[in-house]
Formats: structure tokens, C-alpha cells, sequence
């Protein structure tokens, strides 16, 4: 059997090496792009650099976390769980402090003013419904009980839907929700 030519050796011998050597090379441009881009991402979606960006509405509000479950247990299971020494265990719906800050397309939930990055991914705006809640709403079959667990100081509520998912908000006044509303539906239009 004869050898193979010199050219076949050298490819034979140097091709896996160029794998490896493109393989990190692109892993380090990889790195370096992501780095880069995250940095950015950091900084640029702050909560600080969103406000100093001219944000069309934005304002504090609450918004309802409720477990899985919850809303198809009977109503004495709900109260139980609600309880005061079952409450520690947040298996009843609780309301949690949000600052939304609506820019562009998008509405970006923080913790708070001083947040680097936001709460979840942004609500893209052409997606979605707005609506305020009323107490004899029939859409509220399985969140009724949202008028139960509504914060001191607060006296109307708002949903965003997106996708099939529904968050509920609660502002102060009715005022507030219709400016919230108004807000959101521009925003929409404009997407």
C-alpha cells in the first residue's frame, strides 16, 4: 500500500486544527459580542436611563400576583388560605409594588425607580387590551376575589392582556386607571 501524498497528510493533519482554531475564535467573538451588547443592556435598560428618556406615561402601581390554583378553589378553601397564619406561606393573592414605565412599543415593569433591569420581558404594545375592572364586571368569573384582597388607599383596577395572559393593576383613583388606560391605547395606536 503506498503512502498517501504530502498535501493529503497536511490536510488530514491541519483540518482538525482549523476546526478547533474557528470553533474558539468564534466562542470569543461570541463572548466578546454578548458582553458588549449585555453591558448595554444593563445600562440602557435601567429604570433611571428609561425615565430620563422621556417616557410618554409612567407612575407607580400595584400589581396582583395570584397563585395557580387559587381562583378554581372553593371560596372556604380561599379564605383559609388567606388566613393570617397562612398567609406567610403566599398562597393567597397579594398585591406587590411595580413601577411601569411606558416607552415606545413597550411597557417595562421595575421593583422600583432605582431597578437595573426590569421585572419580566416587556409588554410589547401592539398586543395587547386594556381595560378597567368593575366590581359587577361578568368577566371576572374567576378573579372576584380580587375586590377582597384590594390594597388600603386603592380603589380601582386595570388589566393589560397579552397573549392569553392577563396582569391586574390597582391604582388609587378611577382617574388614574383612565389615565393609565388612555396611555396605553395611544401607545398602542402608534405601535
Amino acid at each position: 500500500p503506498s503512502l498517501p501524498s504530502k498535501p493529503i497528510l497536511c490536510t488530514l493533519f491541519f483540518y482538525p486544527l482549523t476546526i478547533i482554531m474557528s470553533t474558539v475564535e468564534l466562542r470569543r467573538r461570541s463572548n466578546a459580542a454578548s458582553s458588549s451588547t449585555s453591558s448595554t443592556r444593563r445600562g440602557g435598560l435601567s429604570a433611571k436611563a428609561l425615565l430620563e428618556s422621556s417616557p410618554s406615561h409612567d407612575g407607580i402601581v400595584l400589581k396582583l400576583h395570584v397563585p395557580a390554583l387559587y381562583p378554581f378553589l372553593p371560596t372556604c378553601l380561599q379564605r383559609l388560605l388567606a388566613s393570617q397564619w397562612l398567609n406567610v406561606l403566599h398562597l393567597s393573592p397579594r398585591w406587590a409594588e411595580r413601577h411601569l414605565i411606558l416607552l415606545g412599543k413597550y411597557c417595562y415593569r421595575f421593583t422600583d425607580t432605582s431597578a437595573s433591569s426590569p421585572k419580566g420581558s416587556p409588554v410589547p404594545m401592539e398586543a395587547i387590551n386594556v381595560r378597567i375592572c368593575d366590581k359587577g364586571d361578568d368577566d371576572l368569573d374567576d378573579m372576584r376575589f380580587i375586590w377582597d384582597y384590594l390594597p388600603p388607599g386603592c380603589s380601582a383596577v386595570f388589566t393589560v392582556s397579552t397573549f392569553g395572559k392577563t396582569q391586574y393593576f390597582a391604582v388609587s383613583a378611577r382617574e388614574e386607571a383612565t389615565t393609565w388606560i388612555n396611555s396605553l391605547r395611544e401607545a398602542r395606536q402608534a405601535a
